[in-house]
């Protein structure tokens, strides 16, 4: 009687939703973990992920009729691990984009202090007092306490978004573009739960949508992966990509082994067992001649979903060192080489300072009649290249003034991302040759909004001294 109550009340849309929600959650979570331990996003992410877990199985659990002699407490725990839930969004939305978690520890100790208050106000009878069964639905009686907890997610989320449109109006570039994505994906997620979960339990105990919980969620996670790997918020684009060509590689594979031994038993169910094992045996054969093509088309279609319009860097390499070779003039070689690049790399400008005096200024602009940057050879930007010899990108500045541990360097890479920011810099590459600056290779914004990544560097660290050598021959 109890399984075929089970199985009555149980949707098997809404058991996939709950389960692979959950998972995707707790996997995503893991990856950010495992790829920066130490990193204050990726730990906040991870705990997020926990809670959002723990949230949708309390929640699946309430709706389950079997349990309608214990509902009343599944019911508290869900809205009990709502209050989490919200304090780490809000912590997650504090450290991004940076990877910074600065609260000062008496404000820490405040947040925590109200946070496990409301958490306990959640978990007693003041906030559902008791469950009335409506058509054998448990529907929770909400308490005087319940108040404390709408008040509490309202204050959270609400601090979240405003955190965020703060942070919103002084970020550029692709920053800018994350804490889009992420303020679009709470927006809609805690929007939802409020008007059609929280609302309406508080005021009239319709519980009818917390079995659409787990789009709500969704929500948010596609939003959050998407920034992950489009815009590589939190550094696990490659990762995370290939990740998602093995798990759908893994799921059909097993969908194959359970189709084969489906039929095996539905239509050699009187045939002998040899048989029946031979034909898995063949399969699995099967499986490892088509693991590795499989493996590769999938790597290739989750790149173009992912990672549209791929850049050949092979051919793109050669292209650039022809026009070096075949270039003996200046100004042509600066022109083609910029015209090249940008429109290999799909980049909106490209701009080759040279200097001049003690400064260095544009020689010649490809799709930016801008020519007023000079940065001045005693500038902090000219000390870090002479130095590094290496690609210096936007996003890596961030993360530079965020773990900067003194002063001086604070100032440095503040100083440098300053004129990053002033004139639309998104990449600058060294040009030099016996330990000399000879040029600067200024590159602004790609087309697709993408930053720079591991290919579009090496390209740039191969070129950067043939390019060296083809200005001083000209």
């Amino acid at each position: 009687m109890d399984l075929l109550v089970l199985t009555q009340s149980i949707s098997s849309v809404g058991f996939f939703l709950f389960v692979s929600t959950g998972l995707a959650n707790l996997w995503l979570g893991y990856l950010v973990l495992k790829h920066n331990p130490k990193g204050a996003s990726n730990r906040i992410f991870f705990l997020l992920s926990i809670i959002i877990f723990l949230w949708l199985f309390v929640s699946y659990a309430s709706l389950l009729s079997v349990f309608v002699s214990t509902s009343l407490i599944w019911i508290r725990l869900t809205i009990f691990f709502a209050v989490p839930l919200c304090l780490f969004v809000y912590f997650f939305s504090y450290s991004i984009p940076k990877g910074k978690f600065d609260i000062g520890m008496g404000n820490l100790i405040v947040i925590l202090s109200i946070t496990g208050l409301v958490m306990l106000v959640t978990i007693s009878p003041y906030a559902f007092t008791s469950i009335d069964l409506v058509d054998n639905f448990p529907s929770p009686v909400p308490g005087y306490g319940l108040p404390i907890f709408v008040l509490y997610v309202i204050i959270s989320i609400s601090s979240s978004v405003r955190l965020l449109i703060i942070k919103l109006k002084k970020a550029t570039g692709v920053a800018r573009m994350q804490i889009s994505f992420i303020l679009l994906g709470i927006i809609l997620m805690f929007s939802l739960i409020l008007f059609t979960l929280v609302l309406p339990v508080a005021l009239i105990s319709d519980a009818t949508f917390v079995s659409f919980s787990p789009l709500y969620t969704l929500i948010f996670l596609g939003l959050t992966a998407y920034t992950i790997i489009k815009l590589r918020l939190l550094e696990i684009r490659f990762v995370l990509s290939r990740s998602i060509a093995y798990t759908i590689l893994s799921v059909l594979i097993s969908a194959l082994f359970v189709l084969v031994t489906f039929l095996t038993s539905t239509y050699f169910s009187s045939e002998s067992q040899i048989i029946q094992i031979g034909i898995l045996i063949l399969s699995s054969l099967f499986v490892v001649l088509i693991l590795d093509p499989a493996k590769s088309l999938l790597a290739k279609v989750t790149d173009k979903i992912f990672f549209k319009a791929a850049i050949n860097y092979p051919v793109v390499t050669k292209e650039l060192s022809d026009v070096i070779n075949e270039e003996i003039q200046l100004t042509g070689l600066i022109s083609r080489f910029s015209i090249t690049l940008q429109r290999d790399l799909r980049i909106e400008s490209v701009r080759v300072l040279l200097p001049k005096d003690d400064v260095y200024v544009p020689y010649t602009v490809s799709g930016n009649k801008d020519n007023s940057i000079s940065i001045s050879a005693n500038s902090y930007l000219v000390s870090e290249l002479m130095k590094t010899d290496s690609v210096l990108l936007l996003d890596e500045l961030d993360r530079k003034v965020a773990l900067a541990n003194e002063r001086s360097i604070l100032i440095k890479y503040t100083q440098i991302r300053i004129l990053f920011e002033a004139n639309n810099i998104y990449c600058i590459v060294p040009i030099t040759t016996d330990q000399q600056l000879v040029s600067i290779l200024v590159l602004s914004q790609k087309l697709s909004g993408e930053t720079f990544s591991r290919n579009d560097v090496q390209l740039l660290d191969v070129v950067a001294p043939q390019m060296a050598s083809g200005i001083q021959k000209a």
